[in-house]
């Protein structure tokens, strides 16, 4: 993670991954793996105190998937994959204050939460569709939210007006719009190996860019917003190309990061690799 005092390792031990930072960036929380193929199913929740450099687990022995934070930190929602393949959602306490509750009357996966206390969640429906669905997070008033088979993104603008979705273009490519949380059409933000997200101020957007599907090599683009708006100077059919994001940016990371309170704080995951030489004696 990076932040005011500069880059930080929080962690060398396993396969660590889905950083974010809580609302004060004052912890970092993360999944953690034994490698990447078990990650794939999955990893433990741990929270790191910055102050103090502490670890800890926040849901032991629980394969989390993906997770969300409460706006004070102090709840998660997180789906888990099922032997079966489907998804279950639940939330928790990140303080080991109660036990882990399921929510939803289906498979629920990618939970987000919004600053109100909504959690937003890709919902599957007869026939294998998937729409944006939202629930409180006592489990009540579950209702879908969008119309169309869209797949959610993991940030939500802080007046809640909008959130990041994702949708198929084909094979090879994917668009990342902003979609109203009380419906009406969608602003395009970027077409290609994209996503975006907004900065908890209000004051930026994140632009994740990835040359190709499945690439490990991403940047990260941060573009001011207009001032009174949710959204930078767009072009009509959002960014097209990282050429044309790059103009746009006042600050360009060579990492996948994830936005924390302002532009000067986030995380991020780089992973690193360790050899060992061993001398075996020859009959």
């Amino acid at each position: 993670m990076k932040n005011r005092d500069g880059e930080r390792q929080i962690s060398s031990e396993g396969y660590c991954y889905h950083a974010r930072l809580s609302g004060d960036g004052s912890k970092l929380f993360f999944l953690q793996a034994a490698n990447a193929s078990q990650a794939e199913n999955g990893g433990e929740l741990w929270v790191s105190d910055l102050a103090t450099g502490q670890a800890s687990k926040v849901l032991p022995g629980i394969p989390v998937f993906t997770f969300s934070l409460s706006s004070d930190a102090k709840s998660v929602a997180f789906d888990e994959l099922q032997s079966d393949g489907e998804h279950h959602l639940w939330v928790a306490s990140t303080e080991h204050r109660s036990s882990p509750h399921r929510i939803g009357s289906g498979s629920g996966r990618l939970p987000l939460y919004t600053p109100s206390g909504w959690i937003l969640f890709q919902g599957t429906e007869a026939g294998g569709k998937s729409f944006v669905q939202r629930i409180r997070e006592d489990g009540t008033h579950e209702e879908r939210v969008s119309s169309e088979d869209v797949e959610i993104a993991s940030s939500i603008a802080p007046d809640e007006r909008f959130f990041v979705v994702r949708r198929s273009l084909g094979e090879d490519f994917m668009a990342a719009q902003g979609l109203p949380l009380a419906g009406g059409p969608a602003v395009p933000l970027c077409s290609g190996w994209c996503n975006a997200a907004w900065t908890r101020d209000g004051k930026a957007m994140y632009f994740l860019w990835a040359s190709t599907k499945g690439s490990s090599t991403y940047r990260t683009y941060i573009v001011p917003l207009i001032p009174g708006t949710d959204f930078p100077k767009l072009p009509k059919a959002g960014f097209q190309s990282e050429s044309e994001i790059a103009k746009a940016a006042v600050q360009v990371l060579d990492d996948a990061a994830f936005p924390g309170s302002d532009s000067s704080a986030y995380s991020f995951t780089r992973s690193t690799s360790h050899s060992n030489l061993y001398r075996i004696p020859l009959q």
